[in-house]
């Protein structure tokens, strides 16, 4: 219901923002968000994490999806796009196996801190990674130029 209600308002509200930032920021907010859930006792704090990240995936993915266009060249948009999918369709087959070995071997509560743990990191890798590019919001991506005419000789 939230992606409904508020995907479009949040995407206006951070599409002229600084995309290396709104990463960092949707990267602490994913991984604390999931990582306040090994201290949710009760379903108003349960709701209050799904809150935190579902507001992190709002952000998030218009950002990464915008960035992906920005720094891939004009004729390999198309590979780079779906090499930025299958990497979330990797990450939903890695990350339930991955989960349930940490949740069965160390317990729920290490899973929820390494996710803080990891979306920290994320947002530290954000930071480091971008720190070269320009600073530019989804916004600013530039369309692909049309293909020049090809010249006809009169000849």
């Amino acid at each position: 219901m939230l992606i409904v209600a508020l995907q479009i308002p949040v995407t206006r509200f951070i599409e002229p923002r600084d995309a290396k930032r709104l990463l960092v920021l949707s990267s602490l907010l994913a991984g604390y968000g999931f990582g306040l859930t090994a201290f949710a006792g009760s379903i108003g704090l349960f709701a209050l994490t799904v809150c935190v990240w579902t507001l992190a995936e709002m952000i998030n993915a218009p950002t990464q999806t915008g960035l992906v266009v920005r720094i891939s060249p004009v004729h390999g948009r198309g590979h780079y796009q779906g090499v930025y999918t299958l990497s979330w369709s990797v990450a939903a087959l890695v990350a339930p196996v991955m989960s349930g070995v940490v949740i069965d071997r160390f317990g729920a509560e290490w899973l929820w801190g390494l996710c803080a743990v990891i979306g920290t990191g994320a947002a530290v890798g954000y930071g480091a990674l971008m720190r070269r590019m320009p600073t530019a919001g989804p916004a600013s991506v530039q369309p692909a130029a049309a293909p020049a005419e090809p010249e006809v000789s009169a000849a």
